[in-house]
């Protein structure tokens, strides 16, 4: 009996500890064996034994042994107390035995989601992991075939996944204006803006340098120090002249992370093509201020391909014509549009003055 105890207490000390360590291949314990089952045996045996000792002793030598019903019913009336002790116990051991068994399964139940959710714990630490070290190669794989360098690649895992930790895994990027999400929304907003150009074959002067503001901020969105050797350029012109690098390198890092992430969103590039006219509009529009006395609040558009209705506005990336148009506030209230063009575009045969030519 010691030992039985002592095994016991064991083993329920272990499984605390390690839930795994509990077998259930191991046969849980006998009700025969089970405490109170056991004794209210025992005791209800025992009692019902001796009540019948007591009756038997007191009734010896007054009744003699006959096998008719009159003798049986006198039996049973005389040794009532006893068998009502042996039902009594029958019934208490019955409600025992299911009290044992619904805390038997109550038990194993317990035990069975300590032992899921430990395997659930190590299943995400190892992912989390995984996860981190892929993350950490990736910056590093970039690192080298971009020349660039990234600021603190532990801290950014954290930052940009806050929801995965050791026990509890989760790749979703974090929203955050500071982070890939940021980057990608920046991105996003620069696509659709181009597209928009692209369509109407009409910008504002100003809406390059939003451009490049957005582009160069993703990029900062993404942990890439600003003196690294693909980007570390000095002066306003070699900046504009590697913005192309440095969209180039924004894709190249952004792409591969909304992949080891479970975010459901699509990055839509922006055309290289709008880049080169964009370049070509800035380096045109230098040109042109000296031949015009242009204040810094005035309204400057640019117009690219050509308009020959009713076939519509064409554009070749390869072989496009900028010109250079100053409008006024009026004109510009809804934006530039392709009816903005096609007002320029018919007026531009000396109706009036409004075209920039270096």
């Amino acid at each position: 009996m010691r030992i039985m105890f002592s095994r016991k207490t064991n083993t329920k000390n272990e499984g605390k500890e390690n839930p795994t360590n509990n077998n259930f291949g191991k046969p849980p314990t006998p009700l025969k064996d089970y405490f109170y089952f056991k004794w209210a045996a025992y005791i209800g045996i025992a009692a019902a034994f001796v009540v019948t000792g007591f009756i038997t002793k007191s009734i010896y030598g007054q009744y003699e042994f006959c096998g008719s019903s009159l003798c049986w019913k006198t039996f049973f009336d005389i040794y009532s107390p006893p068998i009502k002790i042996a039902t009594g116990t029958l019934l208490l051991l019955g409600l025992i035995g299911l009290v044992y068994r619904s805390t038997q399964t109550t038990e194993q139940m317990i035990h069975s989601n300590k032992i899921w959710d430990h395997e659930l714990r190590q299943t995400a630490f190892s992912r989390y992991l995984e996860h981190n070290k892929m993350f950490i190669e990736l910056l590093n794989r970039l690192e080298k075939e971009y020349k660039i360098r990234f600021l603190n690649k532990s801290g950014l895992y954290d930052a940009w996944f806050p929801d995965s930790k050791i026990h509890n895994f989760n790749i979703s990027l974090g929203d955050s204006d500071k982070g890939p999400i940021g980057a990608y929304k920046k991105l996003k907003e620069a696509s659709e803006v181009a597209l928009s150009h692209a369509e109407n074959c009409i910008f504002e002067m100003e809406s390059v340098n939003a451009q490049y503001s957005l582009i160069q901020r993703s990029l900062a969105n993404l942990g890439v120090d600003a003196n690294s050797e693909a980007i570390n350029f000095i002066g306003l012109i070699e900046n504009k002249e590697i913005i192309q690098k440095k969209l180039e390198i924004t894709y190249a890092v952004l792409n591969p992370l909304l992949k080891i992430s479970d975010n459901k969103i699509e990055l839509k590039e922006i055309d290289p093509d709008m880049l080169k006219i964009y370049k070509r509009a800035e380096y045109e529009y230098r040109n042109a201020c000296t031949a015009r006395n242009i204040k810094e609040d005035d309204k400057i558009v640019i117009i690219f391909g050509s308009a020959s209705p009713p076939q519509g506005i064409k554009f070749d990336s390869k072989n496009f014509d900028i010109e250079i148009h100053q409008v006024s506030e009026t004109e510009l209230k809804n934006g530039a549009t392709k009816e903005l063009r096609a007002k320029l575009e018919n007026n531009k045969e000396g109706q009036r003055d409004n075209m920039i030519s270096a």
